[in-house]
């Protein structure tokens, strides 16, 4: 169950990704729904944690794991949920933004995807090797944002463009965090694998 999450969420991040670069408003209005797409089969991942928990009484690696896979069910309904926040708020907005800012949107959606991808691929692989690159990764998408901040103020200096720069920055705002989660999924498989508690982002 947790692949078929984990691949139904990686392609909404994708497709918003390529929808930003396209101005593909169909797609966005697919990727309004995907939270609620997702909700079911997340809610009765974590039912089936809490029962295996309840019943079987894991312990060790076995308990982490479950105590992992909980988190993230967690991180991927919140990552689905800023999808469709970003779909909605680009829907009314793509026509309005500059090219550069919405290149800058679309990069940034793509920094997310890629790590997403990693935090995917250290859970499943087991593969704690991709939590520094899945930093590195996030570290970029920070930057990306602050830069696309930047440009969407300028942009909102002007009266007329204010409510478009508004949506801009909540676009902005929701793919950065979905790169936090992306993070906070590698953290958790650290948890599994190695028995540690996530460390605090500095």
């Amino acid at each position: 169950m947790i692949e078929g999450l984990f691949s139904t969420i990686r392609l909404s991040l994708t497709t918003l990704a390529k929808a930003l670069q396209d101005r593909d408003k169909e797609a966005l209005k697919r990727l309004k729904n995907v939270r609620n797409e997702t909700i079911k089969d997340i809610d009765s991942l974590q039912d089936r944690c809490l029962r295996e928990i309840a019943l079987r009484q894991p312990f060790g690696k076995e308990f982490r794991r479950l105590a992992a896979l909980m988190k993230i069910s967690t991180s991927l309904e919140r990552i689905a949920r800023y999808v469709s926040h970003a779909a909605e708020y680009s829907l009314e907005t793509i026509d309005k933004v500059p090219e550069n800012i919405l290149n800058k949107l679309a990069r940034m959606a793509y920094l997310a995807d890629k790590a997403l991808n990693d935090s995917i691929e250290a859970f499943t692989r087991e593969d704690l090797n991709m939590l520094k690159r899945s930093e590195e990764i996030e570290e970029e998408l920070d930057k990306e944002f602050d830069s696309a901040r930047n440009l969407i103020i300028s942009r909102g200096e002007d009266s007329c463009n204010v409510r478009p720069a508004i949506l801009a920055a909540l676009i902005a705002r929701s793919v950065e965090r979905i790169g936090d989660h992306a993070i906070e999924i590698v953290r958790r498989t650290e948890y599994y694998l190695k028995g540690t508690l996530p460390h605090a982002r500095s």
